[in-house]
């Protein structure tokens, strides 16, 4: 009983191996080169909805609206406009949530969990 045991597994195991280095080779072997192309495309996305200029009152995101491909701004309150350029006339700022801490809060949040990273000690 025991040997049949340990044989089920070894035979799971092989057969989870190959199918594993199947699905690999499939997803990172593309058109006769080694690359992983899901992540490049992801990065090439990214890099282009970081490159939307918006004006410092708003920000581009994959996920949001996009005219023709590219990401379009989603303006902060009282901003509007393609760029997010323009103020709106019947806004009420609100103080309570300062819209301009926001860079500085995500820049401490990042050097909060990578700030060490880079250091030798």
């Amino acid at each position: 009983m025991g040997k049949i045991q340990i044989s089920w597994s070894v035979l799971c195991l092989v057969c989870s191996l190959i199918l594993n280095l199947l699905l690999v080779n499939k997803l990172v072997y593309v058109s006769g080169k080694w690359k992983v192309s899901w992540s490049s495309r992801a990065s090439e996305e990214g890099e282009a909805a970081a490159a939307v200029e918006c004006s410092g009152h708003g920000r581009a995101f994959l996920d949001g609206l996009d005219v023709d491909g590219i990401p379009e701004c989603e303006c902060n309150s009282c901003f509007v406009g393609s760029d997010c350029s323009q103020i709106s006339s019947d806004c009420v700022a609100d103080v309570d949530r300062p819209k301009f801490l926001v860079p500085l809060i995500l820049i401490a949040a990042y050097q909060e969990k990578w700030g060490g990273a880079h250091k030798k000690e």
